[in-house]
This record gives C-alpha cells, structure tokens and sequence, in this order.
C-alpha cells in the first residue's frame, strides 16, 4: 500500500506548523501552498492522492485548464519527442525549436525578431 500524504509530510497533518491563522474574514481564502499533497495520479482536471482523494485542479498550472492531464494528443507528441531526444538545453538547437521561434516571430511582426530561450 503507498504512504498516506502525513507519511510522506508529517506537517501536512498539522495547519498550526505553518503558522496558517484563517479568520473568519479570510476562511474563504485558498492558501495554494497551505496543504501539501502527495500525489499518485491525474486525469483530465482531476488529481488523486495517495490516499485515493480526488481533487479538481482549478490552479491552470501547466496548461492543465486548456488540455487537463495526461491529453492523449498531448502524451503521444511527448513520447515521440522523448524517444528522439528527451531535452534540448540552449547549448543546442533543435529544428522544433527554430521553427517555434519563427512561428513566434512571425506572429508577433514588430514586437520581436529574435527569440532567446533557457531552459
């Protein structure tokens, strides 16, 4: 059986370790860092912690709002990607990433030529 998310965080189990004080004029406030959770999985928008509890991402980290996780258009260009060469630094240039930044350039006439990147 996985850990429970107090097991891999012991001050998850505890909001006085953080020093978090919610008043009542701020009890409808979202600490985004305030609740640690160990997560096992994610589907669409949902994640799922290690002790199976579902949560609905509403963060849009990642572009996880537009695609959700695990897209399978998005999995499949991954996989492809990795399976050629899983990263490309600034050291080298990769004919993806010249034509990302001419696609760039080009959509923005005016704004920029050139497009510098660090990954």
């Amino acid at each position: 059986m996985a850990p429970s998310a107090t097991d891999i965080l012991p001050e998850a189990s505890s909001a006085s370790n953080k020093g978090l004080t919610l008043s009542k004029q701020t009890s409808h406030y979202v600490d985004l860092w305030s609740k640690h959770v160990a997560v096992e999985s994610a589907q669409d928008h949902i994640i799922t912690d290690v002790d199976g509890k579902k949560y609905i991402d509403f963060i849009s980290q990642f572009a996880v709002m537009n695609f959700g996780y695990s897209h399978p258009k998005i999995v499949k260009a991954a996989a492809e990607q990795i399976q050629k060469m899983p990263l490309v630094g600034t050291a080298y240039i990769s004919p993806l990433y010249a034509k990302f930044a001419e696609r760039i350039t080009t959509a923005s006439p005016g704004l920029c030529s050139q497009l510098q990147s660090s990954v």
